[in-house]
């Protein structure tokens, strides 16, 4: 492993990470404010906060617990017919109380594409979009969390009892078309199925956030997204959320894989 791509993939990955842990139920500390805590402690580098004990991250960051990740693997190659990205890494939470790991994983994801699998030109642009290294590791670095986040125990359905957090019971997308004669694919339906009476909204993960959805009959819920060009037709990361009265949220992560061709009425059941 490069020891550059080690790194530009490392920061990518905390980043990345970071997005999407904020959707579980934790109480999380900002990255920003992570970085200037471990800075007062005197750990400017990762290197260096790689190497922090559990008494100095627990003094350093005031937290109950900590994610610590490790990239072990990074690799991003383009030449030929063949493209590849890849990332292994560790990752592991600790309890900064007495030491003990909590959860832990390890995991690998790779893209790659050839002349074998593929047309001509879309091996043309998988290598383009690979020769852009940090985007690439971004794509793989959003796979690879989605994969991993769903290991994670999610602490809003210990918390519920206590804070009642609406519950979504399900939710469904169905990709269409606006113009049903054009046979494109431009819209997101989805439909949320909940607790009557309160307000529901979506995000599309790094696409839009807070879209409005609209109470149909008691606890079903429905909202439209317009798909940009810029989209494109890949893999995208749906967050249903549910607001009472009293300010209280609950939300659910769900990936929605868009189809590989541009056809209408093409529905997709969301776990």
């Amino acid at each position: 492993m490069d020891l550059a791509d080690g790194d530009r993939c490392s920061s990518i990955l905390r980043q990345v990470f970071f997005n999407y842990f904020g959707y579980l139920g934790y109480t999380d500390m900002p990255l920003d404010e992570v970085n200037r805590r471990l800075s007062q402690a005197g750990f400017n580098s990762p290197n260096q906060a790689a190497d922090m004990s559990v008494a100095q991250l627990r003094d350093a960051l005031g937290v109950d617990a900590v994610v610590r990740g490790h990239v072990l693997d990074a690799n991003n190659f383009t030449g030929g017919f063949y493209a590849e990205t890849r990332i292994r890494a560790a990752l592991k939470m600790i309890d900064l109380k007495n030491g003990r790991t909590l959860w832990e994983t390890e995991h690998q994801e790779w893209d790659n594409s050839s002349i074998l699998t593929l047309t001509v030109v879309d091996t043309i642009q998988s290598q383009v979009e690979n020769v852009n290294v940090p985007q690439a590791y971004y794509k793989i670095a959003e796979s690879f969390v989605l994969k991993v986040i769903e290991e994670l125990p999610d602490p809003a359905e210990y918390r519920e009892p206590d804070i009642r957090l609406p519950r979504i019971q399900g939710i469904r997308a169905e990709a269409g078309a606006s113009d049903p004669k054009s046979g494109r694919f431009d819209l997101v339906r989805v439909d949320l199925a909940g607790e009557p009476g309160l307000t529901a909204t979506f995000d599309v993960l790094q696409r839009r956030d807070g879209i409005a959805m609209v109470e149909s009959l008691p606890g079903k819920y429905h909202g439209v997204y317009r798909v940009k060009p810029e989209d494109g037709m890949a893999d995208i990361v749906i967050v249903g959320r549910l607001k009472n009265k009293d300010g209280m949220v609950g939300k659910k992560v769900y990936k929605v894989s868009l189809p590989a061709t541009q056809k209408t009425g093409l529905d997709t059941a969301l776990r």
